[in-house]
């Protein structure tokens, strides 16, 4: 997989900080991808769930060519279908 430079180097950087230097270059490229949206759109969203890159992350395993999947309402990343029920 060639990349820009930079792009490269944030990737390197990216797999190193969540141990990701095990899998195909563009699986976590896709998980980088996926990282740097949602933490665009809530910068917090990482810190308080360890493991939502993985439930975001299609990894492209069905060769659709969606690597991620994210819903937001009001603001909030849905992590599973209890956030959805009615209280």
């Amino acid at each position: 997989m060639q990349l820009e430079p930079i792009i490269a180097a944030k990737l390197r950087n990216f797999q190193d900080r969540f141990e990701l230097s095990n899998i195909r270059d563009g699986v976590a490229f896709g998980k980088f991808v996926n990282h740097t949206i949602l933490s665009t759109h809530q910068p917090d969203a990482f810190s308080a769930d360890s493991e939502l890159l993985e439930k975001i992350s299609l990894d492209g395993e069905w060769g659709t060519g969606i690597d991620g999947m994210a819903i937001m309402l009001n603001g909030l990343v849905i992590k599973d279908q209890q956030m959805l029920m009615p209280l």
